[in-house]
């Protein structure tokens, strides 16, 4: 049994990624004053934008509340871990808080991506034609299940010299110039990762049982799910509520609430299904609108309409109990848009209002109309929140209506 006095709640996106997870992060760790916030899965193929008085930050590891100077930050251990980018973060926050380095700390159980990994990424992505970021996401998150993977516990142990071995081994690499480069990758870093790296799950253990709050921040989307996404076209990782508890070491009953947070439309990056995609002005014109461009690779985003059965379905499959929407600006003063309520099979012509990932692609969506708006108090934009929490039987929290952390409307209070 636990003994938990403190509580985690978590930020989950509902869509392709992309959904603005960071600036919500950003905000409610400022407004609720959560103690601790983890990031718990994904790695540095996930770029997360927050503008705070003017200035843009982009993270790709570190978790996006490290901007709250009363927060202290955990890189969990379902993340797949780049010491590259997490240093080039660090130093770049330095002139935003001198003290960074102390609010923030590593699981020692989070993957090592090495530059083997990255080459293997390059190499299958131009088979595979998945369009992933070539980060060595995937190849990280193989090596940890065929138990061939650097723990930055390793570090400590001083065992990464054999592990490299061993996982140069599996990939069939005998070349002496490889193993040079990837052990020279790894020992320019051991000594610089020392202090920050911690048993990451009994720290969460502790805070919790101190009666402290702590914020579970997921990477990417519901619907890049390994299991659950528009499947082969998915991240290499639970991006559903599953991967609060084995990525970051939280005890399910800790769980109080989940923010699933989706835009006022659709984006997604590289291939796969895309049943509301426009194309065009309509879909330029939102493009530069929202910035849809990748904050990791800087490739221009699909645009599609807001698909509901999408955001029904994942909000169902991560147990969300409260709706925030993103972007919601970029559509104020449109004379109208449309919304996704339904799908139609190509074949059977059956009509339904779920979101079938496996088969999306032989489905055409069903488009109903709605009015634009001039402003977040007026009867059209009311109109359609109402619609969206009738549909989804969830309550829409927050709007973000700006980049700025300020630049929100709170609903229900």
């Amino acid at each position: 049994m636990t003994n938990s006095k403190g509580y985690a709640d978590a930020v989950m996106g509902l869509q392709w990624g992309d959904e603005g997870k960071a600036k919500i992060v950003d905000l409610i760790s400022d407004k609720f004053n959560y103690d601790y916030t983890i990031r718990v899965q994904g790695g540095a193929n996930a770029g997360h934008t927050v503008v705070h008085r003017e200035k843009k930050f982009i993270f790709h590891l570190i978790p996006s509340s490290i901007l709250n100077k009363n927060s202290i930050s955990i890189i969990g251990n379902g993340v797949v871990f780049d010491p590259k980018i997490f240093f080039e973060e660090l130093g770049a926050l330095k002139s935003f808080d001198k003290n960074v380095d102390k609010r923030i700390f590593i699981s020692d159980k989070a993957t090592l991506i090495l530059p083997i990994h990255k080459k293997i990424d390059i190499t299958r992505d131009e088979i595979l034609k998945i369009g992933t970021t070539k980060r060595g996401i995937g190849p990280a998150y193989e090596c940890k299940v065929a138990r061939v993977a650097i723990k930055l516990f390793d570090l400590i142990t001083g065992d990464w010299v054999r592990k490299l071995k061993l996982l140069l081994q599996y990939y069939g690499i005998n070349d002496e110039d490889v193993f040079k480069e990837n052990f020279k990758f790894i020992d320019q870093y051991v000594e610089k990762l020392l202090p920050f790296i911690e048993d990451s799950e009994r720290l969460v253990f502790s805070v919790l049982k101190e009666g402290k709050s702590i914020l579970c921040e997921g990477a990417q989307g519901a619907a890049l799910d390994i299991d659950f996404g528009t499947y082969p076209f998915v991240t290499s990782s639970n991006t559903i509520i599953s991967s609060v508890f084995s990525g970051g070491g939280i005890p399910i009953r800790s769980l109080r609430n989940v923010f699933g947070i989706f835009k006022i439309y659709t984006t997604r990056v590289g291939n796969g299904p895309f049943p509301t995609e426009l194309n065009g002005e309509l879909a330029e014109k939102i493009r530069i609108s929202g910035a849809e461009f990748g904050s990791t690779t800087g490739r221009p985003r699909r645009i599609g309409w807001l698909d509901l059965p999408m955001i029904k379905y994942y909000s169902t499959l991560t147990g969300t109990t409260h709706l925030i929407i993103t972007k919601a600006d970029i559509f104020k003063g449109f004379e109208s848009f449309k919304v996704c309520v339904g799908y139609q099979n190509n074949t059977t012509l059956q009509i339904i209002d779920d979101y079938p990932p496996a088969s999306i692609h032989l489905h055409t969506p069903i488009l109903q109309d709605f009015k634009g708006f001039e402003d977040f108090d007026s009867k059209e934009f009311l109109d359609f929140i109402k619609f969206i929490e009738d549909y989804t039987c969830l309550p829409v929290y927050i709007v973000s209506t700006g980049a700025e952390r300020d630049q929100f409307i709170l609903l229900n209070k």
